[in-house]
């Protein structure tokens, strides 16, 4: 429920800290031509400005259980619950989300309507249509659903704010040489790990996606052979690299153990995955691997990024 507007449909939030806003309409309902549009934007005005404790209690009024619990699980560390619930509370300080129309059938007005949002809307804003058809066979009951918009973003001109006031891809050649500034007047030395990261990935790194222009926490991003983001730099009150691991349940069972294999060698950093590589069906948690104390001894950093281009190359391939 949203003071002064009403009840929201669906508000979503994913263990990376992005919130979707989502209206659902049925096709027969006069609704959905025009008033649909009206209400999903409401919600969205209404919900910018909220903070990360405001959400968690709105959360709390209907569950057992906080925000993060639920999304991070209650065995969490307290820098990975700061991290998320930072970036929570910068989506909705800044309006920054995810908008979905959820109707049985996609109108040609609709997706006009909805072509015209994405062009205009902030870089900061996704809207997207969800067209949920249905079959039936016999007993069965499938849902079939269909998006549109989602592609119209990749193309939509980018901000002419400040350069990362919310969120921007950037060319690893300049991502790396920035974040590496950076990170040296965090921790001296830290500057070396993003550039031996640099150079370790090669190739494979389509781009760096920078956060808000407070924070130059940023997201490596890989396209090819798999789109996946595998790595995340935190320069918060513990820098260091954020493992984002849930990609690897497409690698095979071989692959995944041999990771883990090769960093239970590294005395630094077994500690700090010991949660996460314990189990063959693990590689599901977002551990952080500390600059001090991990990721700052002797050959580390190497032995890391070797074992994780070794699993990117294998994703896909059977055992």
């Amino acid at each position: 429920m949203i003071p002064g507007v009403g009840r929201v449909d669906v508000v979503a939030v994913d263990s990376d800290g992005a919130v979707t806003v989502c209206e659902v309409k049925l096709a027969r309902n006069p609704e959905v031509r025009r008033h649909v549009v009206g209400q999903l934007l409401a919600y969205a005005s209404a919900l910018t400005g909220w903070s990360f404790p405001d959400l968690d209690a709105s959360w709390r009024a209907n569950e057992r259980t906080g925000l993060l619990d639920a999304l991070l699980g209650s065995d969490a560390d307290a820098v990975e619950r700061e991290e998320l619930a930072s970036g929570i509370g910068r989506a909705l300080a800044t309006g920054s989300f995810r908008l979905v129309l959820a109707v049985d059938e996609l109108t040609a007005e609709l997706r006009r309507t909805i072509a015209y949002l994405s062009s205009v809307l902030s870089s900061r804003v996704e809207i997207v249509g969800l067209e949920v058809g249905y079959a039936e066979h016999g007993d069965v009951q499938v849902i079939v659903p269909r998006t549109f918009g989602a592609e119209l973003s990749s193309v939509r001109p980018t901000s002419t704010g400040g350069a990362a006031s919310t969120g921007e891809r950037r060319i690893p050649g300049e991502a790396f040489d920035a974040l590496a500034a950076v990170a040296d007047r965090q921790a001296p030395g830290f500057g070396d790990v993003v550039q031996t990261i640099r150079i370790g990935l090669g190739d494979l790194v389509s781009y760096l996606y920078f956060g808000s222009e407070d924070s130059m926490d940023s997201v490596v991003v890989i396209e090819d052979p798999v789109e996946i983001q595998p790595l995340k730099f935190f320069f918060g009150s513990t820098p260091g690299v954020r493992l984002c691991l849930g990609w690897t349940q497409g690698c095979s069972l071989d692959a995944r153990r041999h990771l883990r294999d090769r960093v239970a060698r590294v005395p630094s950093l077994a500690p700090h995955l010991e949660r996460t590589l314990g189990s063959d069906d693990g590689l599901r948690k977002r551990p952080l691997l500390p600059y001090l104390g991990g990721l700052d001894a002797p050959g580390a950093v190497d032995e890391l990024v070797s074992a994780l281009v070794e699993l990117v190359n294998s994703y896909g391939i059977p055992s």
